[in-house]
């Protein structure tokens, strides 16, 4: 990765969360940087809290092109380029990226390339009240 990418998401980053990203890093950084994977059962608050953070973040960097090796603003691409792109000094890279990608993709926030390609629906599809009751009442036994 080359480090223009790596200051070009780190200077989108300082201005998009200035409380944040700023030097010495507050601890809230340094939590939201560690593995908040344990938290998920401990602190349930603060894992959504921490997912909440993490989904703005990356919800940006893609809505605005700033993704390393990528100026896709539809897709997230994960990966080492992206963990890379993400470390911040003195903190280090996101222990828990892994962990909120998973959350995320197990809430469908974020759904696979492929899985979303092969769909026949939209994603987002909601089906109407009379098809919800037909499906109720012919999908149940009589």
């Amino acid at each position: 990765m080359s480090s223009s990418t790596n200051t070009n998401t780190s200077t989108y980053l300082s201005a998009t969360f200035p409380n944040e990203f700023r030097t010495p890093p507050p601890a809230r950084l340094q939590s939201l940087y560690s593995d908040i994977h344990r938290q998920k059962q401990s602190n349930p608050e603060g894992f959504r809290s921490s997912i909440g953070w993490w989904t703005r973040v990356l919800d940006g960097l893609v809505r605005n092109g700033k993704q390393p090796e990528s100026d896709d603003a539809l897709v997230l691409h994960v990966g080492e380029s992206l963990g890379e792109a993400l470390r911040w000094e003195k903190v280090g890279r996101p222990v828990g990226l892994g962990c909120v990608v998973e959350e995320l993709a197990n809430t469908r926030v974020l759904v696979p390339l492929q899985t979303f390609l092969k769909s026949p629906v939209p994603m987002n599809y909601q089906p109407g009240l009379a098809y919800r009751v037909a499906a109720f009442v012919v999908g149940k036994p009589f």
